[in-house]
């Protein structure tokens, strides 16, 4: 063990979303700060000695509901964009966010994607930048119509504008969620995820559309949840 660095919160329950590291050697770390009446966004960063950097936990708090991190992925400008589900307080739904950091933590905008999720146990995602620094995620979305949730890909430009949603669904009775993502280096999006009792693979090409043969179930009956995937140079 190199170092270990240490925040103290007390009377809540921390649920850590996942790290990135930016060009610098910077940590970002996202959590959700559960307490017995909300949930806010904690957000922190590291230098490269693990030493945390002044100012930071930068809080936000959208209106007092859940405000939670699953996943966050540095920029070329040294900030850093995160995702994951935050409360509307008109309707109390849980909305899929996307916030945007610059280096000094401070908010430069927010993005939500309406009635995302069906319950805190529902939440789930990732979040990755294409070669010209465009957020792409991964979750899944649950609709009224229908009783399972179906696997979404979302691509937004550098402003945080959805530019366009991918929807897949196996079939009505086979609910579909999407874990993990990593692009290639034509930007090609590779997904892995959950359908039914299959672990599977999904292919987009870089406007969104889903690649030929895909896609790929490579586990069933057993229910599994494969959370990662890596795209090697070749693709």
């Amino acid at each position: 063990l190199a170092s270990a660095t240490y925040f103290p919160v007390s009377g809540a329950t921390v649920i850590p979303g996942q790290l990135t590291v930016d060009a610098s050697g910077n940590a970002w770390v996202p959590i959700g700060e559960l307490s017995a009446s909300s949930t806010l966004l904690r957000l922190f960063k590291f230098g490269p000695g693990a030493e945390r950097v002044s100012g930071f936990p930068v809080v936000y708090q959208r209106g007092g509901g859940v405000d939670l991190a699953i996943g966050a992925a540095a920029d070329a400008s040294g900030g850093v964009w995160v995702v994951g589900a935050s409360s509307n307080p008109a309707d109390s739904a849980l909305d899929l966010a996307l916030w945007k950091f610059n280096s000094s933590g401070g908010l430069q905008s927010t993005t939500f994607w309406p009635a995302t999720f069906n319950s805190l146990n529902a939440v789930s995602g990732a979040l990755a930048l294409d070669s010209s620094g465009r957020p792409i995620v991964v979750t899944q979305k649950s609709f009224a119509s229908c009783l399972n949730n179906e696997f979404a890909l979302l691509r937004f430009d550098t402003g945080g504008v959805l530019l366009s949603s991918s929807i897949w669904h196996d079939s009505a009775d086979s609910g579909s969620r999407g874990r993990h993502l990593a692009l290639d280096g034509a930007d090609n999006v590779f997904a892995v995820g959950r359908s039914s009792s299959a672990s599977v693979l999904w292919k987009y090409g870089p406007s969104g559309v889903l690649a030929s043969g895909y896609p790929k179930a490579f586990t069933t009956g057993t229910v599994f949840n494969s959370r990662s995937v890596a795209v090697d140079a070749a693709g």
